[in-house]
């Protein structure tokens, strides 16, 4: 029997175990994994037994690589947390058991998708197929919670060995963090992205996107998705109409259709060929801002932009290769 309040969190849980996180979490500390989610209590049988039989075989393996553990005689100290100041020569097989068997449970709800992005021709670097290589741990960022339509989006950098989240659109303090751990709303259906978020992550999403079915690029009903936020009077108001319906200004409209028609062609076509720097980040920055502050989503436009956005930072800071045959 295991003392009140005590014991390996794989055991315990995170109701007793888990009470106080660290202040900081140490990307480079991999203990900083152990206060990461498991979802144990979402997971099935069937699942939870398949971890355990591979936590019990990579254990033994273990013990036959020479790492020192004990298998059948307990130590008196087993449900007291080793720590620096007091380790024991040899573990018990059980913990380290068990510490296997909330990592793998800890990394399939947590772990990022490393990936690096494939352009297949030089003359058309617009023609990005993502290339995923490993999945990865990077605790901070995992406490960034899931929106089909995040603020945010994460780009890998250093051969996966440093991940950063750039902002999407501003965000006044006290906003809260959203990553994307699927294909957002624009790319992915609602049925597609459930699935996936139920199968991987063992929740069903609530985010704005899916309780109002938001549809994506394919969806047809994406092309009457036009409203806009007149900057005059602020009220909302819906194209094809050339003034705001409250104050009938045509601020509105003139803007729209100068960012639709000029601006946004003109900064893909930079982003296609390649033409990226520092400036060139800014400007797709800027652009995202002004539809903004501009366009009431969700926007086929709009989402376009954000899209020409990641993929300028991706060229500018993350990871690409191109395609020997290119």
């Amino acid at each position: 029997m295991q003392e009140e309040g005590r014991g390996h969190q794989a055991f315990e849980g995170a109701t007793k175990v888990r009470e106080k996180p660290p202040s900081l979490l140490d990307p480079t500390d991999y203990s900083a994994a152990a206060w990461l989610v498991a979802c144990s209590e979402q997971r099935n049988r069937a699942d939870l037994w398949q971890r355990t039989v591979a936590a019990v075989f990579l254990t033994y393996c273990l013990s036959l690589g020479g790492y020192p553990m004990d298998w059948f005689d307990e130590s008196p100290d087993f449900y007291t947390a080793p720590s620096l100041t007091k380790r024991p020569n040899r573990l018990p097989a059980s913990w380290v058991a068990a510490c296997i068997l909330y990592h793998l449970q800890s990394v399939s709800a947590n772990g990022h998708s490393y990936s690096e992005e494939v352009f297949v021709s030089l003359n058309n670097l617009g023609a990005v197929q993502p290339q995923h290589i490993v999945s990865c741990l990077y605790p901070t960022l995992s406490l960034v919670n899931h929106s089909c339509d995040p603020n945010t989006f994460r780009v890998c950098t250093g051969g996966g060995a440093s991940c950063f989240i750039a902002a999407l659109r501003p965000l006044p303090a006290g906003t809260e963090i959203l990553d994307c751990y699927t294909d957002c709303f624009s790319i992915a259906s609602k049925e597609e992205r459930q699935k996936e978020l139920t199968s991987h992550y063992l929740f069903q999403c609530a985010c704005k996107a899916c309780t109002e079915d938001w549809p994506g690029f394919l969806d047809v009903r994406m092309v009457a998705m036009r409203a806009l936020k007149c900057p005059q009077c602020k009220e909302v108001f819906t194209l094809p109409a050339r003034r705001c319906s409250h104050c009938k200004s045509p601020k509105a409209v003139v803007l729209y259709e100068r960012l639709t028609n000029v601006v946004l062609p003109k900064q893909f076509e930079l982003v296609e060929r390649g033409v990226v720097n520092g400036g060139s980040v800014k400007a797709a920055k800027k652009l995202l801002e002004d539809m903004n502050a501009l366009i009431e989503r969700p926007n086929f436009v709009y989402d376009r932009a954000q899209e020409m956005f990641k993929m300028a930072v991706d060229f500018t800071h993350g990871i690409w290769a191109l395609e020997p045959w290119a």
